[in-house]
């Protein structure tokens, strides 16, 4: 899918500029319904004939307006689309809106392409003018679908947004004429018929963020003399997002080393057949910027190594005089838990581990919020708090909060 703006400011009018030639090109031709046998008719030349005009039937208008489009071009070399627009139209027109006016970010667009190719790429009705397609159509799809894939809830949230994200531009550009919200409403609320996400798995906590023991084993690891590393042990100390420290530059340090200004992020955007990461201004989160408060004592030491080892770049974590990438981070990571003997996670979930710390060590929660960059609490507390204990921790927890409820008992 491209992602310029290029196709919503033509696309819109693009398509109805087709649908005013195809028309008129229709109109040229006689084209009747025949209600005894339930056919549409028309007369377009027959080249086999010498570009006589013969009679030709289909069952449905549109599909003999094509047959008229084909005849017509056949005779004259002259181009244009059938009179519809279908939903395959309009997907990449309104991602290109959505960008646009800053509903969504080139990751979320990027997500959505993965979920249009996994589920709706091959669906029947997307080709379909978009018009003639009952909202109970889709609802009986939607049902079907998730029947047959059981995809899991975050898929089904992705799809169920673009569906009627699309549905919702065409009522406001006037191609449809019924909203689709109310059909769709209630199919995600059976939760039994989505494959389980993997945080509904048992071992779901603790492969998403570091033990305390593992954390200590891969900083052991980290060189001083690698700018990497360092940035690396920066994140485990920050919980800092990758693009976010990719982005930092020295002037973004504070002087006496106890925070970070946070204001710009690395992000990915498709070009054609390939990915750039340009800078961007603002963060993902809350604001357009975030302070962040480090220990000094840990931040100093490790920008003094960076200024070592990229003194002239204006970003600390750069090569080139350009940001450094995130697959350089997460190899670099990789190999250290390997070297460490621990299992690989994330740079993401250092993250995690960051904030599962900051939220075992009861801090305000405005506090955790504007040290991470959360809107909101419930993302906070939901997808970024997590168990990170070891099991003979959580036993020694659990036997110390019930015996101090509970007499402890020996058998005589």
């Amino acid at each position: 899918m491209s992602n310029t703006y290029d196709i919503m400011d033509c696309g819109i009018a693009g398509i109805n500029e087709n649908l005013k030639t195809a028309e008129s090109i229709i109109s040229q031709y006689w084209m009747k319904y025949n209600p005894n046998d339930g056919y549409w008719y028309a007369k377009v030349p027959n080249p086999k004939k010498g570009g006589r005009k013969t009679a030709i039937k289909r069952r449905k208008k549109a599909d003999l307006e094509k047959a008229i489009l084909e005849a017509h071009y056949r005779r004259t070399g002259e181009v244009a689309a059938g009179p519809t627009i279908s939903f395959k139209d309009l997907y990449p027109i309104w991602r290109a809106y959505k960008i646009r006016v800053k509903e969504h970010m080139e990751s979320t667009a990027i997500r959505n392409d993965c979920c249009y190719r996994k589920y709706l790429k091959n669906a029947d009705w997307i080709e379909q003018d978009i018009s003639t397609i009952r909202p109970n159509d889709i609802r009986k799809w939607m049902k079907i679908m998730v029947a047959d894939k059981a995809p899991t809830k975050h898929d089904f949230t992705n799809l169920h947004g673009i569906v009627n994200g699309v549905f919702l531009y065409a009522l406001d550009e006037g191609i449809v004429d019924t909203p689709i919200t109310p059909f769709i409403a209630g199919i995600g609320r059976n939760g039994k018929l989505f494959t389980p996400m993997r945080s509904q798995l048992p071992e779901y906590d603790e492969t998403q963020v570091y033990s305390k023991e593992e954390a200590e084993k891969v900083l052991e690891q980290l060189q001083w003399d690698h700018l990497v590393d360092l940035g690396i042990r920066l994140i485990f100390w920050t919980g800092l997002r990758i693009g976010e420290l990719l982005a930092l530059r020295w002037a973004d340090i504070s002087d006496d080393y106890s925070e970070i200004l946070v204001r710009r992020r690395v992000t990915s955007r498709k070009v054609g057949n390939r990915y750039i990461h340009p800078v961007v201004d603002g963060t993902k989160g809350k604001g357009t910027y975030r302070r962040v408060l480090v220990p000094p004592n840990m931040l100093e030491p490790i920008l003094r190594a960076a200024r070592k080892l990229n003194p002239n770049g204006e970003y600390i974590f750069s090569t080139m005089d350009e940001p450094m990438t995130q697959a350089s981070f997460a190899s670099r990571l990789r190999r250290n838990c390997r070297w460490a003997g621990v299992e690989f996670k994330s740079l993401h979930k250092i993250r995690k581990t960051v904030v599962t710390e900051l939220m075992d060590h009861h801090l305000p929660m405005p506090l955790i919020q504007s040290q991470v960059g959360h809107a909101s609490s419930a993302t906070t507390e939901n997808c970024y708090h997590f168990n990170n204990k070891t099991k003979k921790e959580n036993g020694r927890k659990v036997a110390s909060a019930l015996t101090d409820f509970l007499p402890l008992t020996v058998e005589a």
